[in-house]
């Protein structure tokens, strides 16, 4: 692997924010300046970093707040929900082995140059992460918040912490003897190839601790369009994203969604007209595209897909469904599920 590999960074102001409160916003100036970097920019939203100048600043951060175990105090400054979509995505998974995996395809869009995966074998589970760079500076800081972010995942997700067998790290050392071996609880292998803790396989069938996830579920549509996501621009963009954010209104109509674009009825109308479409057509198909994604990405229930898509009756989304594929609903994810199997 070669050239600059690059990573989102959206716990990066949390951290910022951690190591200010601790030494001060001129002392946080000067890491930035120190890696040739400006704060506003790379804690913006959405913002990207070469995934070099990200554990750059966690050197600097730990240097400057003469902290040797700075990875552990930036893991501490961060909620498995600081990550958004991404943890959301994964804590939504029916089992702890679905959940990994789709952790690992998470990682994909949310940075290159690293590794995330499950490993099974003698009746164990190894939970591993790893850069796939020849970074040095800032590497075992990463590391350490890395490891200490999945375990608080796992953790989340099943309402308690699996019994650890092993925890591994590529480090020498990480503080003293001791210490991540008192966080983790078992006993620490340094020098590892890659960064993981082990726990029993019996764990990977485990469902989450909380059934929620029907509330508002993730996709891996979702995290694509948040991955290669850009302003909308034209009026049936914005009309679609105002329908995405809109869709579960039972009262949704032209008229509301004109108001929250700011413009009137007639315009938005007027406007979609010249781009060839109408904003019926527009509805069905946003709602189109979200039913296909919930029902063969989720396991909402049929009755939740429907609310979420806005009908008062499941019935009525049954009907359009059927109209739009030519089958109903359950017809529609008894084949996709077929085709899985197969």
């Amino acid at each position: 692997m070669s050239g600059v590999e690059f990573t989102r960074v959206p716990t990066l102001p949390h951290i910022v924010e951690a190591v200010r409160s601790q030494v001060g916003q001129r002392a946080v100036a000067r890491c930035f300046a120190a890696m040739d970097l400006r704060e506003e920019v790379v804690c913006a939203p959405g913002a990207v970093l070469p995934l070099r100048d990200l554990l750059g600043l966690l050197e600097w951060f730990a240097r400057i707040s003469g902290d040797p175990l700075f990875g552990l105090f930036a893991a501490r400054a961060l909620k498995p929900g600081s990550f958004g979509l991404f943890v959301d995505y994964a804590l939504q998974a029916p089992t702890v082995a679905g959940s990994a995996l789709r952790a690992s395809r998470g990682v994909s869009l949310h940075q290159t140059g690293t590794r995330l995966g499950i490993n099974v074998a003698d009746g164990t589970a190894t939970y591993h992460y790893r850069i796939e760079l020849p970074l040095t500076v800032g590497r075992d800081h990463h590391a350490i918040h890395a490891l200490v972010q999945l375990m608080g995942a796992l953790e989340q997700y099943l309402g308690f912490r699996p019994p650890l067998i092993e925890v591994g790290f590529e480090a020498a050392r990480y503080g003293s003897a001791t210490e991540v071996e008192d966080l983790f609880g078992v006993p620490v292998r340094w020098n590892a190839k890659t960064n993981y803790f082990r726990f029993p396989a019996s764990f990977l069938g485990a469902g989450p601790a909380t059934t929620n996830a029907y509330q508002n579920p993730v996709t891996w549509s979702d995290l694509l369009r948040y991955a290669r996501s850009v302003p909308p621009k034209t009026s049936t963009q914005k009309t679609e994203a105002a329908l995405r954010m809109h869709l579960d209104d039972e009262e949704l109509s032209a008229e509301t969604i004109a108001r929250y674009l700011n413009m009137g009825t007639r315009t938005l109308q007027r406007r979609l007209a010249v781009e060839g479409v109408s904003f019926r057509d527009v509805v069905a198909q946003v709602r189109r595209t979200r039913a296909i994604e919930l029902l063969t990405e989720s396991e909402a229930p049929l009755w939740r897909v429907a609310e979420l898509l806005g009908y008062s009756e499941q019935a009525h989304f049954t009907r359009a469904f059927r109209q739009w594929t030519g089958r109903t609903p359950s017809e529609f994810r008894r084949a996709r599920e077929g085709r899985r199997s197969a």
